[in-house]
């Protein structure tokens, strides 16, 4: 199975919608997957304690034909997985 992985980085305290728009690929699956890596703590860390604090979460996404109009989360690392049918 192809995927398209499309990465994206906020840098900033404020969350930011991303119009993706996808071109040079014939079908894409609507139903994507993300995967948001994010604190808005940035001196965030995982503990012993607390050892999930900052870590990984999957869920979907809804593609609009070719386009995303994507909200990435404050001080975060978010990956978008399609896959191309």
């Amino acid at each position: 199975n192809k995927e398209l992985v499309i990465k994206l980085v906020n840098v900033s305290g404020d969350a930011q919608v991303v119009p993706v728009a996808v071109e040079g690929i014939k079908k894409l699956n609507p139903n994507a997957r993300q995967i948001v890596l994010q604190s808005n703590d940035l001196k965030a860390m995982n503990t012993f304690e607390n050892p999930l604090l900052v870590s990984p979460k999957e869920s979907a996404v809804k593609l609009k034909g070719k386009k995303l109009d994507y909200e990435a989360l404050p001080y975060s690392v978010n990956v978008i997985r399609i896959s191309m049918q």
